[in-house]
């Protein structure tokens, strides 16, 4: 029987199905591979939990999908939350804008929208939200990032989704530097 690697053992987390499984590194593993973990975090939205046997103790992710809740603003944070819950492995330039979309939105509503447990949502609970909800369209734009996330997971698993067009979002227009897109 084959030893285990690091890269085989994940996390399981209760997400919908467009978030991965989030590998696990013991912090032996992680302090040698260290320069070519936080490499790989620059260019991925992945995270790594790092720990002791199997136990978990921190988390290692890149720093512009985790500098929103550095933020002072309870929105900020607030919007956060909800994409992380729901857009979890969605490309970078799919969350931004949700991200900077929802900071805009009411507290009521970011409150409503924290409260959803995955996507998509049934008939019964999407109609209900949206009576509840000042601006519906704020439920509209995450759903269809939503369907795009899952769209790009399915491309992805498949073989289909091209880097070179992925690269091509992340590149940051005005300075057309690769390393500091905003989305």
């Amino acid at each position: 029987m084959e030893k285990e690697t690091a890269q085989e053992r994940t996390v399981k987390t209760p997400r919908d199905s467009v978030s991965p499984p989030i590998a696990h590194l013991n912090i032996r593993e992680a302090r040698a591979k260290l320069s070519s973990l936080v490499s790989d975090m620059e260019s991925s939205q992945t995270a790594v939990t790092l720990g002791r046997r199997s136990s978990p103790t921190a988390v290692l992710t890149s720093y512009s999908r985790f500098e929103p809740v550095l933020s002072g603003d309870y929105k900020s944070r607030l919007a956060f939350f909800v994409v992380e819950n729901l857009l979890a492995s969605a490309p970078l330039h799919i969350r931004r804008p949700q991200i900077e979309e929802l900071q805009g939105a009411s507290k009521k509503d970011l409150l409503l929208l924290a409260r959803i447990e995955k996507l998509p949502l049934n008939r019964r609970r999407d109609g209900e939200l949206r009576k509840s909800l000042d601006d519906a369209k704020l439920l509209d734009r995450l759903l269809k990032r939503h369907r795009i996330a899952r769209t790009i997971a399915s491309a992805q698993k498949e073989g289909l989704y091209e880097a070179a067009e992925h690269q091509t979002s992340r590149v940051d227009l005005e300075t057309n530097d690769t390393t500091k897109a905003t989305g």
